[in-house]
Parts: structure tokens; C-alpha cells; sequence
């Protein structure tokens, strides 16, 4: 059965990302080197930072509609998703859904491999909209291929399950410069 390997990221429901940053560097005495990015693309503004081997992503929507600012007016500022490593995205996914999970719409594809690249190319259109990041049409992710299961299909916040690309997997428009997702 596969199984997560780690926690790539945790995502938090911020507010306001310079005040909450400005929380945590003075509170904890962590992100002291983080900044607040804002992104056009995701509609969002993030501030992150290492603690140990976990990221820890402040996020808040930059509208108030998005799916951080949904989420604080249901539940209030805190933890909106924990991300998690695994070693085939596919497999994983496949045995969630075999279990009774569901996996949310999205417009990034699962893996490399030929049939699902041929699959996404032919189901995902230019006016599809991924339910997890809120992007319209086909996009490739920064960091690897990424599902989240839809309504968390287990206690606690929702869950975002990652492969992370090896080096040579990389999308080329990611390879230099600063991620805009």
C-alpha cells in the first residue's frame, strides 16, 4: 500500500501575510528571512519559511472569493492544508479513491507518464479552472505533481499529496527565477 513519506508544506489562512509573518518572526523567532511574494496568477500573497524539513506557507487571498479567504470566514485564521510527500502520485491517488476518497477537480496533470499527459491534453481545456489552486487551463506545477483529496476524507485540515519532481523533471519555465504560484 503506498503511503506519505513526509510533510512537504503546511498552508496557513492568514488575514493579512505581512502581519502574520511579523507574528511569527517576533513570536517564534522563525521566517526571519522570509518575505511576503504576491502572485497574480493564484491570487494570493505568501510569506515562506523553513522550520526543520517543513515549509510553512502564510497565505492570504487577494480575493474574497479565494480559497483562503473562504476558509477564515468559515474557520478562521489557521491551518488550511498540510501537504504531504509521496513516492507515485498515481499509485497513491488510485489507492485513496479504492478506499472511498475523492479527488478534487484539478487542471495539473498527476504524472509523466505518456497516456496521462494524453488524457490531460484532451480533457482539460483552455476555460477548465483547477479547484485547488484556482488557475484557468492547463498548467504544469512548480514543484511536482500534486492532488488533493476533496472535502478531507480524513480528520483535520485538507490534504494535498505531492510528488516532488526529481531535477530533471522540472518544467523548464521553472528552472530559473522565482516560482509565481
Amino acid at each position: 500500500m503506498p503511503t506519505a513519506t513526509g510533510i512537504k508544506h503546511i498552508a496557513i489562512a492568514v488575514k493579512n501575510a505581512d502581519e502574520a509573518l511579523k507574528q511569527f518572526q517576533t513570536m517564534l523567532g522563525v521566517g526571519l528571512d522570509a518575505s511576503v511574494r504576491e502572485s497574480d496568477v493564484t491570487r494570493q500573497r505568501t510569506a515562506a519559511f523553513m522550520i526543520g524539513d517543513v515549509q510553512f506557507q502564510l497565505v492570504q487571498s487577494l480575493d474574497a472569493n479565494g480559497r483562503y479567504a473562504q476558509h477564515i470566514k468559515t474557520a478562521g485564521e489557521g491551518v488550511h492544508h498540510i501537504c504531504y510527500t509521496v513516492d507515485n502520485l498515481k499509485d497513491f491517488a488510485a489507492n485513496a479513491v479504492k478506499n472511498g476518497a475523492q479527488l478534487r477537480e484539478q487542471t495539473c496533470r498527476l504524472s509523466d507518464d505518456p497516456e496521462e499527459v494524453a488524457r490531460w491534453k484532451a480533457t482539460v481545456g483552455p476555460d477548465s479552472v483547477c479547484k485547488n489552486c484556482g488557475i484557468k487551463g492547463q498548467y504544469e506545477h512548480p514543484e511536482g505533481w500534486v492532488a488533493f483529496l476533496e472535502v478531507s476524507e480524513v480528520p483535520g485540515p485538507g490534504v494535498e499529496m505531492m510528488q516532488v519532481y526529481k531535477p530533471e523533471e522540472i518544467p523548464v519555465q521553472y528552472r530559473t527565477g522565482p516560482l509565481d504560484l
